[in-house]
């Protein structure tokens, strides 16, 4: 009977050894309900906005610019008019031209004018008309096939003129400074912009930039620039 109560006993101790094995295994095993540990990835930085290309300066029809200058032209003759008076004047002399009329009109304000000055507003309202915009008048009438160019053909030439190259040189300028924006953009920010950069006379599509090895490259915000030297030098 002794020899079956230490059978028993020795049962039940291999019984706890090895529970108390496997428990020990199990807390030297991963803890299922422990939480994983990310590590947490830099947040990208959106860059700021691209500089925006200029506009070409806007520039007057040449209806505008005949309208200055039959205003101006009018009031050194004797008589000022607004810009309401001469639309319809010009209006009613391309009317009459469409129905074969001379289009010689003036205001009522030129009746105080001498005979002279009368006909000079007369030539200077028939021009305007026909140099603003008389769709149905073919050129000048006959009757000044002896004149040697209008009044206001001259003045207008060079108004476009002036006017369209004081628009180039404002537009070329605008273009510098978007450029130097550009390259700035690119140096701050390491962007290649040699495909943004605006084709300027006598202007690479690269900008000065230094080496690390203290070379001095032209290829500065363009891809690979300085690779050969170590890099460009921030």
């Amino acid at each position: 009977m002794h020899k079956s109560f230490r059978t028993i006993g020795a049962g039940v101790l291999l019984m706890a050894m090895a529970l108390t094995g496997c428990s020990s295994t199990s807390r030297l095993g991963v803890d299922p309900t422990a939480r994983t540990r990310v590590t947490a990835q830099p947040a990208k930085v959106a860059l700021p906005p691209l500089p925006s290309p200029p506009a070409r300066p806007s520039t007057r029809t040449r209806a505008e610019r005949v309208e200055e200058l039959v205003l101006e032209k009018s009031a050194s003759i004797g008589v000022k008019i607004t810009s309401v008076e001469w639309h319809n004047l010009s209006e009613y002399i391309c009317g009459d031209l469409s129905k074969g009329g001379t289009g010689r009109w003036t205001p009522n304000a030129a009746r105080v004018l001498s005979p002279e000055n009368q006909q000079k507003l007369a030539d200077l309202n028939l021009d305007g008309a026909i140099l603003s915009d008389c769709p149905d008048a073919k050129g000048l009438p006959e009757w000044k096939s002896s004149y040697f160019g209008s009044p206001l053909s001259a003045s207008l030439a060079y108004s476009e003129s002036s006017e369209r190259q004081s628009a180039d040189n404002a537009y070329r300028q605008r273009i510098l400074n978007y450029d130097r924006e550009i390259v700035q953009y690119g140096k701050t920010y390491g962007v290649d912009i040699s495909s943004l950069r605006p084709l300027l006379e006598g202007a690479s599509s690269g900008y000065s930039a230094t080496c690390r090895d203290g070379t001095v490259s032209q290829s500065g915000g363009k891809q690979g620039a300085c690779s050969h030297h170590g890099g460009v030098n921030k």
